[in-house]
């Protein structure tokens, strides 16, 4: 099990992740190895070796956990999805300006939006 399974983050932000196995019983197996991955891009942020998640850009991170419990031949994955979000807008500026033509002048509408610096 991995935990938090899903959980959501900002730009520059991070989460530690947390992988346990459990046998049939319900009972926590002690021991485990554990190795993470990252699958999908690598824009969105980057899962390190020990399930440290830090977000990058806007987009979902894929994080897979290996579980091998000692002895075990075949692990156990499980996987958790850490969405990045948008930083928040600072400032949204409206511009207009004139386009000329042969007969009279178009007021054209333009947003500027500036994103929030950290």
């Amino acid at each position: 099990m991995v935990e938090p399974a899903n959980h959501k983050i900002s730009i520059g932000d991070t989460v530690r992740l947390r992988a346990t196995a459990y046998d049939a019983a319900g009972q926590l197996v002690p021991g485990v190895a554990v190795r993470w991955l990252q699958s999908g891009g690598r824009f969105e942020g980057a899962v390190d070796s020990i399930g440290l998640v830090t977000g990058g850009a806007t987009g979902t991170i894929v994080a897979t956990a290996m579980v091998r419990a000692v002895g075990s031949v075949r692990p156990l994955i499980t996987v958790a999805q850490i969405t990045v979000l948008p930083l928040p807008v600072s400032r949204v500026a409206i511009n207009w300006y004139c386009v000329m033509s042969a007969w009279n002048c178009s007021i054209v509408w333009e947003r500027i939006v500036v994103p929030f610096r950290m």
